[in-house]
C-alpha cells in the first residue's frame, strides 16, 4: 500500500550580502550574526555524534535562540524577538551562559523542558540540566544583559554514568521531557529511568524493559521511544511508545503517585500491523516521532531511507478508543531517493505549529513532509469496516515532500560533499512567524520562512534505587583522564610456535614497527590527555575570570553600600540633633509659661477661697428664692380657683 513519492528537490542558495539579508528582517541578519561568525571559526567535529547520532547542537525558547559552543562549551544565547525589533542593533548582540559545573562529556543535543526555565545537555556519556535565570523586563535578557552569566548546572545520576563510563559503551539513547520538573530517558541497557529536577542524584523510579540480560543482537534491542500525546487509560499518568531496532512498537503504561513514584506500569506486548506484509514490515527502524491529532500518526524512519505513516487504531473494531488495546495502520510509505549510507542517522522533527507535517534531516539536508491526509482521519474511528482508500480518493490525500535545505547531491554512490546539519528548531509565534532555523558543522546559519501550500488552509512497579552522590567532579575528571592514558599489555606484539624461524631483519622489522605504534599510540593517548586537560583548565579558568568578575561587582557594590550607609548615619545624627534642640526649645517654653504665672500671698489666697463660698452660697440662695417664688404662684392659683368655684355650681 506504499504510495510512490519524488522529491521537489533544489539546491538554495544561501550566499547574499548584509543588505539584501536586512530587508528580510530577521530571518536574514540572523545569518550574519556575530555568534555564527564565532562558530566558524571553531567548526564542529563530524565525528562527535557518530554514525547513528544525530547533532542537534541548537533550541529555541520563546524567543530565546541557545547554541552550543563544542570548543569553548558553553551556550550563546540571543534574543529573536529584539533581533525582530531592531536588527542593526541587535545582530551584534548576545550573551555567554557558562556553567557552574561543566559537562565533561561531549554535547550532542539541546533538549528545552516544557515550562522553559531547564535545558537539558545531552551527550552520550551523560546528562547535565541547566537552570537558567530568569528574564527581566519585556523581550529581556538572561541576567539583567549581562555579557556572561553564571547558570546552575547538574549532573544527572553523576555515579550511574561514571560506573558506565568504564565500560567504553554509550548509555544513554533518548531523553524526553514528561513533565516540567521531570526528565525520563532510555539507557543502552533497555531500562527507562526517570529524574526529577529537585533531586537528580538518584532517580524516582527504574523500569527495566527485558527480564534477562540484554541481547547483543541488534535487532532485539530498545532503540528509541516518543510520548503519546494522551494516556491510553484515564488513570494513567504517561503513555510512552517504545520502538525496536527490528520495527517492533511496544507500549509502556506508567501510573504515578503524587510523590512522582509508580505504583503501576504495564509494558504490552508488540502492535499488530495492518495490511498484513508478507515479511511483516521487516525493517531496521531508526527513529520515531508521533504528531498529535486524534487518533496518533506514527512515523517510522529506517536505514535504508524508507519513512512509514502509521495510525494507532483500537485493536477491535467494535471499540470507540484504544483503552482496550492498539494496533498500528500503514497508511503509506515514503521511500527517500539516493537511499543508503547516507541516510543512516536520519532523525525526524514534529512541527511547532502543524501537526500534519514534520522534517528528516539527515546526510542529504533537510526535507518537509506534508501529510494533507490528516483532514480526514476522524473518518478513520466511525468507518473501519469499509474500504479505507475510499477516504482518500482525492489527490491532496497524496504525502508532499519538499526539499528544503541540500547539503548532499541527490544521486547515490556519490562522494560525500557539503557539510551536514548539526542544529535546527523550528520557531512558531505571532510575532516571529513560522521560520526553520537550521545550523552546518561548518557554522553557517539557515533560515527558512515556512508557508503551508493553499489546500493547508482547511488545515488548522520497577526496581527502585537509591545512590548516595560519593564522586565529585574531580575524581570524574581524574578517572576520565586516567582512562584516556590506559594502555592494554596483556597481548604480546611478537608471537611465534615453537620451533618457528624468524630472521633478524624480520624480527628487527617488526620491533621497529611495533615500537613505532606504540610511540604513537602513547603519544595520541598523551595528546587526547592535553586536549581534555586543557579543556577543562579553560572552562576553569573562563569560570574563574567570571567569579572574579562577580566579585569585583560585589565589592564595588559593598562599597557603595557603605558610603550609603555613612550618609545615612550622619544623616540619622543631624535628626537626633535637632530633635534633641526642639525638645530642649519646648522645655524653655513651658518654663517661661510657669513663670508667667503671678504668686499670690495668704490674704489673697484667703480672699479668692471666700470668693469661692461666696458663689455657691449665692447659686444656692437663687436656688431657694426660686422654690418661693414658685409656691407663691401655686398659692395664688389655689385661692382663685377657690373663689370661682361655688359660682360655677349656682349656675
Amino acid at each position: 500500500n506504499a504510495i510512490p513519492q519524488s522529491y521537489q528537490a533544489a539546491r538554495i542558495s544561501y550566499k547574499m550580502n548584509l543588505e539584501e539579508a536586512q530587508e528580510k528582517g530577521w530571518i536574514g541578519t540572523l545569518v550574519f550574526h556575530d555568534i555564527f561568525n564565532f562558530l566558524r571559526e571553531s567548526k564542529v567535529d563530524q565525528k562527535m555524534g557518530g554514525k547513528e547520532k544525530r547533532l542537534n547542537l541548537m533550541c529555541e525558547m520563546r524567543g530565546d535562540l541557545l547554541v552550543w559552543s563544542t570548543e569553548r562549551k558553553l551556550i550563546y544565547t540571543t534574543n529573536l524577538k529584539c533581533l525582530h525589533s531592531n536588527p542593526d542593533r541587535y545582530r551584534g548582540i548576545y550573551q555567554e551562559l557558562v556553567f557552574t559545573n561543566t559537562p565533561l562529556f561531549d554535547v550532542h543535543c539541546l533538549l528545552p523542558s516544557p515550562s522553559d526555565k531547564h535545558v537539558a545537555l545531552i551527550g552520550n556519556e551523560g546528562i547535565s540540566v541547566l537552570e537558567l535565570q530568569r528574564h527581566r523586563g519585556q523581550h529581556g535578557e538572561f541576567g539583567g544583559g549581562q555579557q556572561t552569566v553564571n547558570c546552575k548546572c547538574s549532573p544527572v545520576d553523576p555515579d550511574y554514568f561514571a560506573a558506565r563510563r568504564q565500560t567504553g559503551t554509550d548509555t544513554v539513547v533518548r531523553v524526553e521531557w514528561i513533565n516540567e520538573d521531570e526528565l525520563i530517558l532510555l539507557t543502552s541497557d533497555e531500562t527507562i529511568r526517570a529524574y526529577s529536577i529537585f533531586k537528580l542524584n538518584y532517580p524516582n523510579f527504574v523500569i527495566p524493559l527485558v527480564e534477562r540480560q540484554p541481547s547483543l543482537a541488534l535487532h532485539d534491542c530498545f532503540i528509541s521511544f516518543t510520548l503519546l500525546p494522551a494516556p491510553l487509560h484515564e488513570e494513567d499518568d504517561t503513555s510512552i511508545l517504545l520502538l525496536k531496532s527490528n520495527g517492533d512498537m511496544h507500549i509502556l503504561n506508567i501510573r504515578q503517585n503524587k510523590e512522582f513514584l509508580p505504583v503501576w506500569h504495564k509494558l504490552g506486548s508488540a502492535l499488530p500491523m495492518l495490511p498484513e506484509s508478507e515479511d511483516n514490515y521487516e525493517m531496521s527502524a531508526h527513529s520515531v516521532v508521533v504528531l498529535s491529532c486524534s487518533p496518533p500518526v506514527v512515523v517510522i524512519s529506517t536505514k535504508e531511507g524508507t519513512c512509514f505513516h502509521c495510525i494507532l487504531l483500537p485493536l477491535n473494531d467494535h471499540e470507540d478508543s484504544i483503552s482496550a488495546g492498539a494496533q498500528l495502520l500503514v497508511y503509506d510509505g515514503l521511500q527517500q531517493e539516493g537511499g543508503g549510507p547516507l541516510y543512516q542517522g536520519a532523525g525526524l522533527l514534529a512541527d511547532a505549529k502543524f501537526n500534519y507535517q514534520y522534517y528528516i534531516i539527515d546526510g542529504a539536508g533537510i526535507q518537509c513532509v506534508t501529510l494533507p491526509w490528516v483532514r480526514n482521519i476522524d473518518c478513520f474511528l466511525q468507518e473501519l469496516n469499509t474500504n479505507l482508500r475510499s477516504l482518500f480518493e482525492d489527490d491532496t490525500a497524496n504525502t508532499v515532500v519538499q526539499q528544503l535545505v541540500v547539503t548532499h547531491p541527490l544521486v547515490q554512490d556519490s562522494p560525500m560533499v557539503g557539510q551536514l546539519v548539526c542544529g535546527t528548531c523550528c520557531v512558531a509565534s505571532r510575532m516571529l512567524g513560522h521560520v526553520l532555523v537550521a545550523m552546518t558543522m561548518g557554522g553557517e546559519c539557515i533560515t527558512l520562512s515556512l508557508r503551508p501550500p493553499s489546500y493547508h488552509s482547511e488545515l488548522q512497579n520497577g526496581d527502585m534505587r537509591t545512590v548516595s552522590h560519593s564522586h565529585s567532579h574531580t575524581s570524574m575528571l581524574e578517572e576520565q583522564v586516567k582512562a584516556e592514558l590506559f594502555r592494554s599489555r596483556g597481548v604480546p606484539f611478537i608471537s611465534s610456535r615453537d620451533g618457528a624461524k624468524v630472521s633478524l631483519d624480520n624480527c628487527y622489522k617488526m620491533l621497529c614497527d611495533s615500537t613505532k605504534k606504540l610511540r604513537d599510540q602513547h603519544m595520541t593517548q598523551q595528546q587526547q590527555a592535553k586536549q581534555l586537560l586543557a579543556k577543562r583548565i579553560t572552562s576553569l579558568l573562563r569560570q574563574r575570570r567570571k567569579q572574579e568578575e562577580d566579585l569585583l561587582t560585589f565589592s564595588q557594590n559593598s562599597r557603595t553600600i557603605t558610603q550609603h550607609m555613612s550618609t545615612i548615619q550622619d544623616k540619622v545624627t543631624d535628626l537626633q540633633d535637632r530633635n534633641q534642640s526642639l525638645c530642649d526649645r519646648l522645655r524653655a517654653v513651658l518654663c517661661s509659661l510657669e513663670m508667667s504665672i503671678p504668686e499670690l500671698s495668704e490674704m489673697e489666697c484667703g480672699a479668692q477661697k471666700e470668693l469661692g463660698e461666696m458663689k455657691l452660697k449665692l447659686k444656692h440662695l437663687q436656688n431657694v428664692i426660686t422654690r418661693v417664688w414658685t409656691k407663691l404662684l401655686v398659692t395664688e392659683y389655689i385661692q382663685h380657683w377657690q373663689m370661682w368655684t361655688p359660682h360655677s355650681r349656682l349656675e
